[in-house]
């Protein structure tokens, strides 16, 4: 496995097995929300992974994380088997600051999905956080996705702790949209996550 330090990853998990965005927004009070809220969204893919009892600490790759944890991006890359996602997982159980997780898949690399699934997972560490990013996507079909995007940034700088976000498998992800509004968020880092 490969650790290559640029910036940061997070990682939490959720108590519900499945939900959608508009009964997140109805439960936090935000009203009815159109369009790609009312995707399911899949609550096992925002849990960090079961740590086995059988797992090898990689104490030298938990020293490179450790040592990446003030950077912008952390990429961990080996071929598929090798032990990133257990390793990751692992090292965020010893770690004493909340995560954010998704596993991604290809289906995640529609804007809305992708970003169905981030907020989500980040409302997991900050519930009363996002609420004006959800009312956008909930009206995107008006607003371009830039407008999203700064008020998601804007949303971010609000985080009142230090996180950590886990995009895991995020090669899945090739739409330009998704993998573009990314960038936009590495380029205007957020000193808590």
């Amino acid at each position: 496995i490969s650790v290559t330090i640029i910036g940061i990853t997070s990682t939490i998990a959720s108590k519900q097995s499945t939900l959608s965005l508009r009964n997140l927004a109805n439960m936090r009070g935000l009203g009815p929300i159109d369009k790609i809220m009312d995707l399911p969204i899949l609550s096992t893919k925002l849990f960090i992974p079961r740590l086995q009892t059988n797992i090898v600490f990689r104490d030298d790759l938990f020293e490179h994380l450790d040592k990446g944890i003030s950077r912008l991006i952390i990429f961990v890359t080996a071929p598929a088997g090798y032990g990133k996602t257990t390793t990751i997982s692992t090292w965020l159980s010893q770690l004493m600051m909340p995560a954010a997780w998704i596993s991604l898949n290809e289906k995640d690399n529609d804007f809305y999905c992708f970003f169905s699934y981030l907020i989500t997972a980040l409302r997991n560490i900050e519930p009363d956080n996002f609420g004006k990013t959800l009312n956008l996507l909930k009206s995107s079909g008006v607003q371009p996705n830039e407008v999203i995007l700064s008020q998601l940034v804007t949303d971010l700088a609000e985080l009142t702790s230090y996180c950590i976000l886990v995009l895991d498998d995020y090669p899945q992800i090739t739409s330009m949209d998704s993998t573009e509004a990314l960038g936009f968020i590495l380029d205007h880092p957020i000193p808590t996550l």
